[in-house]
C-alpha cells in the first residue's frame, strides 16, 4: 500500500528535533567526503521516501533528493555498517519512523541473504 501524499510527507520530512537526534549519532566519517550536513539530511529523507512509499530507488524524485543510485548505494552501506540501527536508537524504539526503518532494513538484509549477496549483511544481534 502506498501512503497518500500527506502521509508520505509525514514520514519523509524530518523535523528539527528528529534531525538533531539522528545527526547526533552519525559518525563524523559521514562528513568526510562532503561537509554539507544538508546532504546527509537529504539522503536520510530520500531513504525515508523509499521506505514510506515502497517504491523503487529508480523512482526517487531526483530534483528533490538527488541521483537515485548515489542514495541507493549509500543506504546499502548504512545497512551493512549498522548505521540505520543507530538512527533507530536515536529516534526511539517506539517511534513510527523507527518501526518503518527497522522493517525496511530487515527486508533488505533478508533479500540480500536470499540472493547470496553480502553474506555479512546482518541485523544487529545476529551471529
Amino acid at each position: 500500500m502506498i501512503p497518500d501524499e500527506h502521509e508520505e510527507s509525514i514520514y519523509t520530512r524530518l523535523d528539527a528535533k528528529q534531525w538533531a537526534a539522528i545527526e547526533a549519532v552519525l559518525p563524523r566519517t559521514v562528513y568526510t567526503r562532503n561537509t554539507d550536513t544538508e546532504d546527509a539530511r537529504r539522503f536520510v529523507e530520500a531513504a525515508l521516501w523509499v521506505m514510506a512509499t515502497g517504491r523503487f530507488w529508480t523512482e526517487l524524485p531526483q530534483a528533490v533528493y538527488g541521483p537515485w543510485r548515489k542514495n541507493y548505494v549509500r543506504s546499502n552501506r548504512w545497512i551493512y555498517r549498522g548505521m540505520w540501527q543507530g538512527v533507530i536508537g536515536a529516534l526511539g524504539p517506539d517511534s513510527e519512523l523507527s518501526t518503518m526503518i527497522s522493517r525496511y532494513v530487515k527486508t533488505q538484509v533478508e533479500r540480500h541473504q536470499k540472493l547470496g549477496r553480502r553474506n555479512d549483511f546482518r541485523l544487529d544481534g545476529e551471529d
